[in-house]
């Protein structure tokens, strides 16, 4: 996962800064989740199409997460 202490100073929070933070954290979140729900018995069941679909969704997230750490470690 993607830390977003690794990259900032909470300590100096800038708004722009600190809302970009505050998204990394939360996409975090959900990618936990999501990462959580491809394995269980659930995401088994399912379609091959919307096992596609989640496992395309959880690789654009970390791409995006990814992204949100460079651009604040170049704040």
């Amino acid at each position: 996962m993607n830390d977003p202490d690794d990259v900032v100073d909470m300590n100096e929070p800038d708004d722009y800064r600190f809302r970009a933070v505050a998204e990394l954290e939360e996409l975090n979140e959900r990618l936990d989740a999501l990462n959580e729900f491809l394995r269980t018995e659930k995401f088994e069941s399912l379609t091959d199409e919307k096992k596609g679909a989640l496992e395309s969704q959880r690789h654009h997230m970390s791409s995006y997460a990814t992204v949100l750490c460079e651009r604040i470690a170049a704040f």
